[in-house]
């Protein structure tokens, strides 16, 4: 599979940091147990191809745009490791994963 067909499987869902509404957009690619992909500082999803080209027939492989990076909102708050924490188990929650 090559990494242009990967990133064409993006999704996006709703999630709720900071008392607002934030969108978080994500790769959703594979079946099997799910394999959750967090880029570090600025990075984005599709950092993740590769590793999902080789992973995709084995796991469902969910690769992350964090809060305020990529494709998912830039809300102007303060960004903490908390704030992140938030963002990403709504995401965890919300895809039942």
């Amino acid at each position: 599979m090559q990494s242009q067909a990967l990133a064409g499987q993006m999704h996006t869902l709703s999630t709720f940091v900071n008392s607002t509404t934030q969108t978080a957009a994500y790769l959703d690619i594979g079946c099997g147990r799910p394999l959750l992909m967090l880029h570090g500082f600025f990075g984005e999803k599709t950092c993740w191809l590769r590793l999902i080209e080789l992973l995709h027939s084995q796991f469902r492989c969910l690769s992350l745009d964090m809060l305020g990076f990529g494709e998912s909102s830039n809300p102007e708050i303060r960004y903490d490791v908390a704030v992140e924490v938030a963002f990403v188990r709504q995401v965890v929650e919300q895809l039942n994963i």
